[in-house]
């Protein structure tokens, strides 16, 4: 028998994840719970399962590689007495390992999915953080299906029909630099702000033409930026009673709490944007007290998600964007012309 470190190892399926091509392969590391975590990336860029490139460059080289599977591995800091021939065989090996470790080995593997699992999100919130688009890790998004057609009712013989799309979503691949300011914000048990993660929340909301709930978190993403801020210029003496009164003031004193805490720079950003940011909050007001706002259009919602992305990049030059995946009209036909829609 020999002692053996246990760890877990755990693959994980991704959509949307865009590299550049001198990331293939990498891995960083980061402590969680006091334990030594991994993220490592395929090597092999030939297999379909692994990688799919996109787009090449002039002289025939990759330019970017959609990243399609990752691999999560965790130190358990803990050993276990095993056969030492267990190591050059398959996984599962009832016969060399006795009733009560296949026990607690199944107790570790299934209890590492889910662990996995969190750290993966983790460490994805942290890249949609540092790469501010949301978009990776997330399936897809299919504006119109790809066929669909007109039928009569009661036979659905075909009457008219459209042919299907293909649209390219443009987006910006991680680079070893993005990579390596991802791999500091995960040390110190670091996360993506809470802020960002509701930004990015609204705009899938967005694209999904949920409306409400799309200015429901857009406004909550910057409520929790704007007190975060205010909250860390407080005066350390500051007492409970008196930090209490500022965090739950009206979010209009709140702005001008904020103020007092901008450069010269972000101050007059963040006036160019405040009419917006009322205007959000007084739309999400709206659809907490009577639960919808029938205002809401998609102009409207867009133009509010644009301003949100301004107050949570003060001070940041030429932040990126939010381009929605979809498009918001098919043919010039508006979706509330259809009938009955």
């Amino acid at each position: 028998m020999v002692d053996i470190a246990l760890g877990g190892f755990s693959g994980i399926q991704l959509d949307n994840f865009k590299i550049a091509p001198e990331v293939v392969g990498a891995s960083l590391t980061f402590q969680s719970a006091g334990r030594t975590v991994q993220i490592k990336l395929p090597t092999d860029v030939n297999q379909e399962a692994n990688y799919t490139c996109q787009h090449w460059k002039a002289d025939d080289k990759p330019y970017s590689y959609n990243l399609h599977r990752l691999f999560v591995r965790a130190d358990f800091g803990e050993q276990l007495d095993l056969p030492p021939e267990i190591l050059g065989k398959p996984t599962n090996q009832f016969d060399l390992i006795p009733t009560l470790q296949q026990d607690q080995l199944e107790t570790l593997a299934y209890s590492f999915a889910l662990t996995a699992d969190t750290l993966y999100n983790r460490f994805l919130g942290v890249v949609r953080w540092k790469m501010l688009d949301g978009v990776f890790g997330r399936p897809e998004h299919q504006d119109f299906p790809g066929w669909t057609k007109v039928i009569d009712w009661a036979s659905d013989a075909s009457v008219w029909g459209k042919g299907g799309m293909l649209k390219v979503c443009y987006r910006l691949p991680v680079t070893a630099d993005d990579w390596s300011q991802i791999e500091a914000a995960l040390q110190n048990d670091g996360t993506s702000p809470i802020y960002f993660d509701l930004l990015f929340d609204a705009e899938q909301h967005y694209e999904a033409r949920s409306l409400n709930r799309c200015v429901v978190e857009t406004a909550m993403a910057c409520e929790v930026y704007v007190k975060e801020r205010i909250t860390t210029h407080l005066p350390k003496p500051l007492s409970p009673v008196a930090r209490s009164l500022i965090e739950r003031a009206r979010m209009p004193d709140q702005f001008k709490m904020l103020r007092e805490t901008l450069t010269p720079a972000e101050e007059q950003q963040f006036d160019g944007i405040r009419p917006n940011l009322n205007q959000l909050i007084e739309a999400r007001n709206k659809v907490v007290h009577t639960g919808k706002n029938d205002g809401l259009t998609d102009p409207i919602c867009l133009d509010f998600l644009h301003t949100a992305r301004s107050l949570l990049t003060l001070g940041r030059l030429n932040a990126p964007k939010f381009f929605p995946r979809n498009t918001r009209e098919f043919q010039g036909i508006k979706y509330s012309k259809i009938p009955g829609l």
